[in-house]
């Protein structure tokens, strides 16, 4: 039963699989013959079944009415004790038609009566008498009785009282008659009906189906199949397509409208009613949709329209009308912005020359500025280096004694000669940063001995002022992997700006490695003056002291922290500050650690 079972699945399965890849033509087909076949079968098995009921019955009332006869015609013989008149009567009903069985059992089931004398003596094989004679009520049914079906009826014989003389008291039950009629020819009947009748469903189920099939064809299928291949075209980029579909009507025929200025006049593709600004009944129709309440009620609309997908094809015409115009005035859009492309291409191919023309004079400016410091650097560092070195003889007596007041003309000039030198150096520094001409020594740096040296390097400026240095070193400072003299530019630039802009309290420098993995930070914070918020953007920008005042009290041209700036980053780090107003300052920057 379960291979069966899988077997009827599979092919379930099997056949809706199969018709997933049929045309829509294909599975109306197949749906409405499948339904008409399961109807008219039902149906057909419906009368069967009917039939064999009705026929079940009135054979059951002819054997009632034959056990009713035979019990009434044996049941005086039976009291006067003539058991051969019963032996007769049994007998003379077996010339009745399709009479089969007419035998009377005692309680052991041993037929003592019958229309066949030779089954007298025997014990009945019928399984209906066994369960009246068991159950004691009228036991009904079909039964084989010698290779044959055969209807049998079995009563139960009542012991009644004028039965009590013979048989005593104390049974209630003195037998049964069984009566059996033969089914073979009312089955046979049942059966040519039942044939003729497949036949005439057959008949009748080709035929409606054929006419069914024509009629959904027309009217579904087909319709269909045309606004398929509509929108197949149109996919296709065939905005000119044609659908045939419906009854197409000519407004101004239905209307008999001369008023060839109407925008549906002569219009043989889209329905009037779809078109905008119409003349309907001599007033402006109004646009599509809102028009359509209107439409609805003309005599166009009405004569034209027809179902759900001839108002589909309706609807795709319209899109593709409405498709069309829509590309016409993209066609000219794309045309003027073609024109405008071109036009704009010109105009960027000539600021291009103009610009690789600007770029030529600016390689040759920075070539002249290369060439121009290269000169100063000569020039200019040369004699500052003389005049600083005959300072420091003349400072140092060793040409002979010099008065107070030359010694503090001699000291000036020596003090604005190492300043003059330092800013020609910044500037040589930031032009070789900027041109990216800086060669680095990168190698493991100790970052707390540098520090610590330019804290050394410092300590007469910081002296002179009173302020206390700070130093704050992490137990588990790496050592950071950079150019040793550009950290200590670095540091040192710092800490001098920190220890120009602090007049009193501390200054502390820390060491420590950084959130950002494989980096160390270096934080060197004051207690000056600090930084406005909104100087935070030009802080680091060249030649953009923040106090540019002209009695600023501090001194310098903005270079110090542009090439800080551009010293750390050179080598993979990042700088920046964090200051409040009046209260101090805190510059940051982080240095790569060499990986392992």
């Amino acid at each position: 039963m379960e291979k069966i079972e899988n077997k009827l699945i599979y092919l379930v399965r099997r056949l809706s699989t199969a018709m997933l890849f049929r045309s829509l033509r294909t599975k109306i087909i197949l749906g409405v013959s499948l339904i008409l076949v399961l109807g008219i079968g039902i149906f057909t098995y419906y009368e069967a079944v009917t039939r064999i009921k009705f026929h079940l019955q009135k054979q059951e009332e002819r054997a009632f009415d034959i056990s009713a006869a035979v019990m009434k015609g044996i049941e005086y013989p039976m009291l006067d004790g003539e058991m051969d008149d019963v032996q007769a009567i049994l007998q003379r009903l077996g010339m009745l038609e399709g009479l089969v069985i007419v035998n009377i059992c005692d309680l052991m089931g041993t037929i003592r009566y019958s229309r066949n004398p030779d089954n007298i003596g025997k014990v009945s094989e019928s399984g209906i008498t066994m369960n009246a004679l068991r159950n004691k009520a009228l036991t009904k049914g079909i039964e084989l009785h010698q290779g044959e079906k055969v209807l049998s009826h079995a009563i139960p014989i009542r012991n009644e009282k004028s039965c009590f003389k013979c048989h005593g008291s104390e049974k209630d039950t003195l037998g049964v008659l069984i009566v059996g009629i033969d089914w073979g020819p009312i089955e046979e009947r049942i059966t040519a009906l039942r044939n003729r009748e497949i036949i005439l469903a057959a008949i009748s189920l080709v035929i409606i189906a054929f006419f069914l099939i024509r009629w959904l064809s027309k009217h579904i299928t087909r319709p269909i199949l045309k606004v398929t291949e509509f929108a197949d075209e149109v996919s296709h980029g065939r905005l000119n397509a044609k659908l045939d579909l419906g009854k197409k009507v000519k407004c101004w025929e239905v209307e008999r409208c001369d008023k060839i200025y109407c925008p549906a006049h002569r219009e043989t593709d889209v329905m009037c009613w779809y078109i905008d600004n119409t003349y309907r009944r001599g007033e402006s129709s109004g646009k599509f949709p809102e028009k359509l309440e209107g439409c609805r009620k003309c005599t166009v609309y009405k004569t034209h329209v027809g179902d759900e997908i001839v108002q589909l094809g309706d609807s795709l015409v319209h899109m593709l009308k409405n498709m069309r115009e829509m590309y016409e005035k993209i066609s000219s859009f794309s045309k003027d912005l073609e024109l405008q492309v071109a036009k704009r291409t010109e105009e960027l191919e000539q600021k291009t020359v103009e610009l690789e023309q600007a770029n030529i004079e600016l390689k040759k400016l920075d070539e002249l500025r290369s060439t121009f410091l290269a000169n100063m650097s000569h020039e200019l560092r040369t004699p500052l280096n003389s005049i600083i070195g005959y300072t420091d003889l003349l400072l140092d007596r060793v040409d002979g004694d010099i008065t107070e007041e030359q010694d503090k003309s001699l000291t000036k000039v020596h003090n604005n000669a190492k300043n003059l030198l330092t800013l020609i150096n910044d500037i040589l520094d930031m032009s070789r940063i900027e041109s990216g001409k800086v060669e680095l020594d990168l190698r493991e740096v100790d970052l707390q001995d540098i520090i610590q040296k330019a804290v050394y390097a410092l300590e007469p400026l910081i002296n002179k002022k009173g302020l206390i240095i700070d130093t704050d070193f992490d137990e588990r400072l790496p050592l950071a992997y950079a150019d040793p003299d550009r950290v200590r530019q670095v540091v040192t630039n710092l800490l001098h700006n920190a220890i120009k802009f602090t007049s009193e309290g501390r200054i502390t420098l820390s060491a420590r490695p950084s959130q950002a993995p494989k980096f160390v930070e270096v934080c060197i914070s004051d207690t000056g003056m600090g930084i406005r918020e909104e100087d935070f953007d030009k802080l680091f920008d060249m030649f953009r002291p923040l106090d540019i005042s002209a009695t600023r009290p501090y001194g310098g041209v903005g270079l110090g922290l542009s090439i800080c700036k551009g010293l750390v980053e050179m080598q993979g780090g990042n700088i920046w500050v964090e200051s409040k107003y009046e209260e101090g300052s805190k510059f940051y920057f982080t240095l790569p650690v060499k990986e392992e």
